[in-house]
């Protein structure tokens, strides 16, 4: 590690781990007499750092609280060491919650007051459109779900019975789910809504807040790019007003706190009729090709990933049964409560 780090022109750096919340991992911080810095390894293929950081760059001038990267002595922001490769940025002093959804009701109306200052800075963003999705599409889980529904049927060793028997109870239903959804709806409506660069990953543990719960910094930009707007807001909504923490956009949700997110939204950056009337339909669509906890569990065999499977088997489709209720009680109160 003191070789990588002499690649910057930093004085008596020393590394520590450090939780900072979001999903399993430890950030590498470096403590310097210039100060602290987070440096990360770069790992996903798709992550497109150039544009994180000339988008990073862009906000800034906007005041925007986002991190600096920083170059290395060869004037470069990428570092190569051991065949990886490392970035270096500003350390952000505040807190962050472990968990997602562990945010204070001035916290939860300050993320989404954020978010909305963020995207009516990016829709004026001007790059090359490009996605990083951050869910994966219907037929992507379809396959993710008949290769689990396999290897239960044939029996295969596993970590927990707690997981095979939730797993069990889900998965055919699931994949009838996958099957027999017919998106044409739901695309026809999104048709009608503004697409603009976004986060892509906006959640109560990539958000750093100081002593008044104010968004101090906005954190993890690689899956940044190309997408509905309401795509964001709603999925941001689903993970910070969980209630079982699973992050795995499994319910249930606190529908007193999404009213609240989405009215903390609305009045920063107002969200139009069409998008509105689609979030009961875009979180049914979200829950449905949510794989990620079953697909770490069963295919990857990264079992540390079993706490983000929902508590209760019914938990799996809890967006799906109460899509009704969630229209009732939090999108048609947005401007009528």
């Amino acid at each position: 590690m003191d070789e990588l780090l002499s690649f910057y022109n930093l004085s008596n750096p020393k590394c520590f781990i450090l939780n900072l919340g979001g999903y399993l991992n430890k950030s590498l911080v470096v403590d310097s007499e210039e100060g602290k810095f987070f440096l990360q390894e770069i790992e996903n293929d798709f992550r497109n750092v150039v544009e994180e950081i000339k988008v990073l760059q862009y906000l800034k001038e906007h005041n925007f609280p986002v991190p600096n990267f920083l170059k290395n002595k060869n004037d470069n922001y990428l570092t190569y060491y051991g065949g990886k490769k490392f970035l270096l940025s500003e350390f952000i002093d505040g807190t962050s919650p472990v968990q997602f959804n562990m945010l204070n009701e001035a916290q939860l109306k300050n993320s989404a007051r954020t978010l909305a200052k963020l995207h009516y800075f990016l829709a004026n963003y001007e790059a090359q459109p490009f996605s990083n999705p951050n869910t994966p599409t219907q037929e992507e889980a379809l396959k993710i779900c008949q290769q689990v529904d396999g290897i239960i049927r044939n029996n295969f060793p596993f970590a927990t019975n707690k997981i095979d028997i939730n797993t069990e109870l889900m998965i055919k239903r699931k994949i009838k789910l996958l099957k027999y959804f017919n998106p044409e709806k739901l695309r026809k409506e999104l048709s009608k809504c503004p697409k603009q660069f976004v986060h892509g990953d906006y959640h109560g543990a990539n958000l750093i807040f100081d002593e008044n719960d104010e968004v101090k910094g906005v954190v993890d930009w690689e899956y940044f790019g190309y997408d509905y707007r309401i795509w964001e807001v709603a999925r941001s909504m689903a993970f910070i007003c969980d209630i079982d923490y699973t992050g795995s956009l499994a319910g249930p949700m606190d529908l007193e706190k999404a009213k609240k997110y989405l009215q903390a939204y609305d009045k920063i950056n107002p969200l139009t009729e069409e998008e509105i009337k689609i979030i009961p339909e875009l979180l049914e669509y979200q829950a449905i090709c949510c794989v990620f906890s079953i697909d770490q569990h069963y295919l990857k065999k990264r079992y540390e990933c079993d706490v983000f499977l929902p508590k209760k088997p019914e938990n799996w489709f809890w967006f799906v049964d109460n899509k009704d209720k969630i229209d009732k009680e939090v999108a048609s109160k947005i401007r009528n409560d």
